[in-house]
């Protein structure tokens, strides 16, 4: 039981990193179209 809590922790851990990694990805991507275009005008 202890074991697999741990697990399930360590699971939930890595997907909430994941999911930061990929939300700071869009948010990188968005910024550099943001910056190109102010660039551009």
């Amino acid at each position: 039981m202890d074991a697999l809590e741990n697990h399930n922790h360590v699971l939930f851990r890595l997907n909430i990193s994941q999911f930061i990694g990929d939300v700071f990805r869009i948010v990188h991507k968005k910024a550099d179209l943001f910056m190109s275009r102010l660039l551009l005008f």
